[in-house]
């Protein structure tokens, strides 16, 4: 009789066990506790790299808000054109900073 998987799972109150043959330790290939960690480092990689695209989009948006107070404040003559400039190299850095995330660093997207 061959040896199946030792891996209890549940369904609702019930539980049993994985029906697969264990192929490493007692474990099949999907219950393995190397491949289990495999997944979740690729699953996670994954996420970090969608949290960093999310947090550069929203440094954008604050830039694009942040430039276009600074136009408005210039045109009335309330603020220095310094702070104009200010605002677009903010921009600049937050979209070089969102194209990093997006495409890989160091990437030549437009």
């Amino acid at each position: 009789m061959p040896d199946f998987c030792k891996q209890q799972l549940r369904k609702g109150f019930m539980t049993f066990r994985c029906s697969k043959k264990a192929s490493r330790d007692g474990y099949c290939g999907v219950h393995h506790p190397d491949a289990k960690k495999a997944r979740r480092e690729k699953q996670d990689a994954k996420w970090n790299a969608t949290r960093a695209k999310w947090e550069w989009q929203e440094e954008e948006r604050k830039a694009i808000a942040f430039v276009v107070q600074a136009a408005v404040e210039w045109e009335r003559g309330e603020s220095p054109e310094e702070l104009l400039r200010q605002a677009v190299a903010s921009l600049k850095r937050a979209r070089i900073g969102l194209r990093s995330a997006t495409f890989g660093v160091g990437a030549s997207q437009p």
